[in-house]
């Protein structure tokens, strides 16, 4: 299949899942009052995006301003419903271009079309991303964020300094936490000039720093998440597992034991190898310190790696996957734990509130219980093939 059908195909899927995962589920964007809590704004008057007053929300401007300067485009001065549209229309947009992105991306780092599609699909799916909009996520400009970090990566691959450099200044002005890129770059990128290799993540830093001042230094309480994630471990475990779901399985595997797939660029594939635990270790980190874990969007910055190696790992290892399908005690497993786990969310999800006290900020603890349940069934139907496979490079290495 033509590579531009498949993009084609991410594009209609995407926007079909954007569109019904924001209105069937209590999304942000469902309506104007949900989204008026998350702007902290009247439904009124959610044009004012009050929450980009205070810090740290007031640094990040460049989502805010491409959603108001196309409002203001429109000419409806004060009408908040066409703010609305507005903000969906932009997001929808950016949620698209970042899965499309990453299929470029996979491509350029030699996965099949067919794999990079997968990959997109599991981008797609994802918890974070299925449910991006929904509460804690509480996302706004972070899929902007992933955009930019993916076109980053892209360029820090193609060798393009400036525009690396340009997409690391324009990342901090929609997240600060899009610092990473020149990071990732300093430690992991080709380049064998040191002036560039020191200078890009300097200038980058010393940028930053200067737009913080200009912008009027302002304190905000930076020990909230840190004492919330320390109040609540169970919710920490939980939204940790599954900010990456099945998938911390084959990526946890391959940081142990990697083996270059022989078409893949040896080049690439060493910089996702050698930045992957440094990039996950940095965001669980910063994450833990700085945010709060149930905001899984912030854990999410680490998908273009978790991901990425993970879908290796399948290209890697299909055939054992396809082998054991073909078994039929793994069917009957297969089958025997699905009804085993429906039966188990049936009954955790009916008495959800007597585990979980019932949140204030409208958290709906029962979907994401359901999701939970999904992702460990996939877990455990999958649980013997990575066994296996660890088993037979084991004796091969002894060997």
């Amino acid at each position: 299949m033509n590579r531009f059908i498949y993009i084609a195909v991410l594009l209609i899927l995407s926007l079909l899942v954007f569109y019904f995962t924001n209105k069937l589920l209590p999304s942000n964007l469902s309506n104007k009052e949900r989204l008026g809590k998350d702007l902290k704004t009247s439904p009124a008057n959610l044009y004012l995006w009050k929450i980009n007053d205070e810090a740290p929300f007031k640094y990040r401007i460049l989502f805010k301003e491409v959603v108001l300067n196309s409002y203001n485009l429109l000419g409806n001065k004060e009408d908040s419903s066409s703010f609305f549209i507005t903000y969906k229309i932009w997001s929808g947009i950016f949620y698209s271009l970042a899965v499309i992105t990453y299929f470029i991306f996979l491509q350029i780092l030699g996965f099949k079309t067919n794999l990079a599609f997968s990959g997109c699909l599991l981008m797609l799916f994802s918890t974070p991303y299925l449910v991006a909009y929904v509460p804690p996520i509480h996302t706004r400009e972070d899929i902007l964020g992933y955009l930019i970090l993916l076109l980053g990566l892209i360029f820090i691959i193609k060798k393009k300094t400036f525009w690396v450099l340009l997409l690391s200044i324009v990342g901090f002005l929609c997240r600060e936490t899009l610092l990473i890129l020149p990071l990732v770059y300093f430690f992991f990128s080709a380049q064998e000039k040191y002036w560039i290799r020191y200078g890009l993540p300097l200038l980058t830093i010393t940028t930053y720093l200067v737009y913080r001042i200009i912008s009027g230094v302002e304190t905000y309480d930076a020990k909230q998440g840190l004492l919330w994630n320390l109040s609540n471990p169970a919710q920490v475990i939980g939204f940790l597992f599954l900010s990456f779901g099945f998938l911390w399985l084959p990526f946890l595997h391959c940081i142990r034991r990697w083996n270059s797939s022989t078409d893949a660029n040896q080049e690439t594939t060493n910089l996702f190898l050698k930045s992957s635990l440094f990039v996950v270790v940095l965001v669980l980190i910063t994450t833990f310190l700085g945010g709060i874990f149930n905001e899984i969007r912030l854990l999410f910055l680490a998908f273009p790696w978790v991901i990425t190696v993970s879908l290796n790992y399948y290209r890697q290892y299909s055939s054992e996957f396809t082998s054991r399908i073909k078994k039929g005690s793994y069917i009957i497993f297969i089958f025997g734990s699905l009804i085993f786990f429906i039966i188990i969310a049936f009954f955790t999800i009916l008495n959800i509130n007597k585990f979980i006290v019932p949140s204030k900020y409208g958290i709906s603890y029962q979907l994401w219980a359901a999701l939970t349940f999904i992702h460990l069934y996939l877990v455990t139907i999958s649980l013997p093939v990575h066994l296996k496979i660890d088993h037979a490079l084991a004796i091969n290495k002894r060997q």
